[in-house]
């Protein structure tokens, strides 16, 4: 189920980042600085195809590995021995699969909102980023990452009582 939404959401995020693309002009602002003004460009195609590896590729890069990790790797988890014991496996393996599921959906949905953003920006001459936007996004992604890693530390703090 996690593979599914996770491959639905890096197709839906290519498809946001294909389709809305050609709003942007030839050269684009990207990167911005606190107050919001464009400081550096790159041409149109040149972001476009970045900012769709990326939006990709660092949510794979995150959860293709971690299903070999969790399969095949000796963790280094608070209570190793219960974790690593060939009958918690199974259970390993679900947890990490949907935790980092997780982490590189949020990812996904991160570079593909900012993305979107710097779109929003090129509406207007010259660009201007929208920094409330853009601190608003950061926060969610923060936090999301900051609760996701506290949820992934107290799962493995924990062992079942018999």
């Amino acid at each position: 189920m996690q593979r599914t939404l996770l491959f639905l959401v890096l197709f839906a995020s290519l498809l946001v980042i294909l389709s809305t693309g050609s709003r942007l002009p030839e050269v684009v602002g990207s990167h911005f600085d606190d107050s919001g003004h464009a400081v550096s460009s790159m041409a149109r195609g040149h972001f476009i195809a970045l900012m769709a590896a990326l939006a990709v590729g660092v949510p794979l890069l995150i959860r293709l590995p971690a299903g070999l990790v969790a399969r095949h790797a000796r963790l280094n988890v608070p209570h190793a021995e219960y974790w690593n014991a060939p009958e918690q496996r199974p259970a390993v393996v679900r947890y990490l699969t949907a935790w980092t599921s997780g982490l590189s959906i949020a990812m996904c949905l991160f570079l593909t909102a900012i993305f979107v953003l710097v779109v929003r920006a090129h509406a207007g001459n010259p660009p201007q980023m929208e920094m409330g936007s853009m601190a608003m996004l950061l926060l969610a992604f923060l936090g999301y990452g900051g609760l996701a890693s506290l949820h992934l530390v107290r799962f493995f703090r924990r062992v079942p009582r018999a």
